[in-house]
C-alpha cells in the first residue's frame, strides 16, 4: 500500500511518495536533469546501491554513487565537502537530483546539501 502526501507551498508545492516497492523513477518531477548524485552509506549501499542506479537509468537519469562511512560521525563537514565536490566532479546543475539512499544521518546529510547546492537542487529521499 503506498500514499501521496500533498505539502502545499503554493508554486514550491510537492508530493512525498510513501510505501513500498515505490519506484524510483516515477518520483521524479517533470524537468529534473538526466544527471543525479546518490549519497548512501557503507551498510545501504551494498544492498541497494545498484538496485538505485538501475531504477534511475530505467528512466534515463544517469546517476553516480558516493558512499560515506555508516554512521552519527559521518555528519559532519567533511562528508558534507565530500558531497559537494562529487557534485561538482559529475557537473551537477540546478535540475540535477540529489538521491539520499538511507535515512538518518544519510536523509540529514544529503538533504541539507540538495538544499545548499547550488542554492538548492531536487532532493528524493529514499
Amino acid at each position: 500500500m503506498s500514499r501521496t502526501v500533498h505539502v502545499d507551498l503554493g508554486d514550491r508545492s510537492y508530493d512525498i511518495h510513501v510505501g513500498r516497492g515505490l519506484a524510483i523513477g516515477t518520483a521524479l518531477a517533470e524537468g529534473a536533469s538526466a544527471r543525479a548524485l546518490i549519497v548512501s552509506d557503507s551498510h545501504v549501499d551494498p544492498l541497494y546501491g545498484t538496485w538505485c542506479e538501475k531504477a534511475l537509468a530505467a528512466r534515463g537519469v544517469e546517476s553516480s554513487r558516493l558512499v560515506i562511512e555508516a554512521g552519527e560521525r559521518s555528519k559532519s563537514l567533511a562528508c558534507l565537502k565530500e558531497i559537494y565536490g562529487k557534485a561538482v566532479a559529475l557537473g551537477l546543475d540546478r535540475s540535477s537530483v540529489l538521491v539520499a539512499l538511507g535515512g538518518g544521518v544519510i536523509g540529514d546529510l544529503a538533504g541539507f546539501a540538495a538544499a545548499t547546492y547550488l542554492r538548492g537542487v531536487r532532493f528524493l529521499q529514499v
